[in-house]
């Protein structure tokens, strides 16, 4: 089936690597490759991390900003309730804004880091037919290698 079909695929780069320079060099660039965009994954995972928890410190600042406001509010001693109430609601719709800024950013990198992974994706799987087809022809190559080897020993004995 298809697992034993990759099985011997596998097995026959393994041995055309052990072998051919040109499969250990293209390997080792695909290795190193695979190793930089994992390091690039993860720098924009913590890039989007630490955007995501200043995000959480702005809201809880902007929160505790509010409750100071609400608390004010809700003293009988205001001087004027219509001129707080204005502020607390301007104060609510610029902690919307701000969520919905980040919000934005997040979604931003979230989309470059997809774009980036299935780019990724698609040139390992170029790299990947190169190699199987540069093994075909290593392959096609040493069976005439063979029969031509089989030939001279026959005109030669």
């Amino acid at each position: 089936g298809d697992g034993a079909s990759s099985v011997m695929e596998g097995s026959m780069i393994r041995s055309l690597a052990a072998h051919d320079p040109h499969v250990q060099s293209l390997e080792e660039r695909i290795g190193d490759f695979h190793e930089g965009l994992l390091e690039n994954i993860s720098n924009v995972i913590s890039a989007v991390e630490s955007e995501t928890h200043e995000a959480v410190k702005q809201i809880g600042s902007r929160l505790s900003a509010l409750e100071a406001a609400v608390a004010a509010v809700s003293n009988p001693k205001s001087s004027s309730l219509d001129q707080q109430f204005a502020e607390l609601l301007g104060r609510v719709k610029g902690l919307e804004s701000s969520v919905e800024g980040n919000s934005k950013r997040i979604e931003h990198v979230d989309d470059r880091h997809s774009a980036s992974r299935r780019q990724w994706e698609e040139e390992c799987m170029d790299k990947v037919t190169k190699l199987q087809k540069d093994c075909q022809r290593i392959s096609i190559i040493e069976e005439s290698n063979k029969r031509c080897t089989q030939r001279q020993r026959k005109l030669d004995a």
